[in-house]
């Protein structure tokens, strides 16, 4: 393998290891509530999860990190980035087609007993 194919292969490896992140901490419970309630501040956060400023800062933290959102500091206001959207999107998608699926297991449970 020359450099440049080593460093392709490197390259490649970084993306999905930050994918598959993406997808690991932007599914938890009270991230995936952070993001969809985008844009919001610190302090609806804290009421709504009923977190206090620590754990709170620390999921900011953790989706900022990933480009799941962007803080300005100092203000406690957290905004989406375009990689929200579209992380919102695939999950928003995926729940419509886990909802349709079920559905017609279900309907197809109720046809055969």
């Amino acid at each position: 393998m020359d450099i440049k194919e080593e460093k392709t292969s490197e390259i490649d490896n970084l993306i999905e290891e930050m994918t598959l992140n993406i997808f690991n901490v932007g599914s938890k419970k009270t991230n995936f509530y952070i993001l969809k309630t985008l844009p919001t501040n610190v302090e609806k956060v804290m009421k709504d999860t009923g977190l206090t400023k620590v754990p709170v800062n620390k999921h900011l933290n953790e989706l900022e990190k990933l480009g799941l959102l962007k803080r300005v500091k100092g203000t406690g206001k957290v905004y989406p980035t375009e990689l929200t959207d579209f992380f919102r999107s695939l999950i928003f998608e995926t729940e419509k087609q886990v909802k349709t699926n079920l559905i017609n297991i279900l309907r197809e449970k109720m046809l055969i007993n």
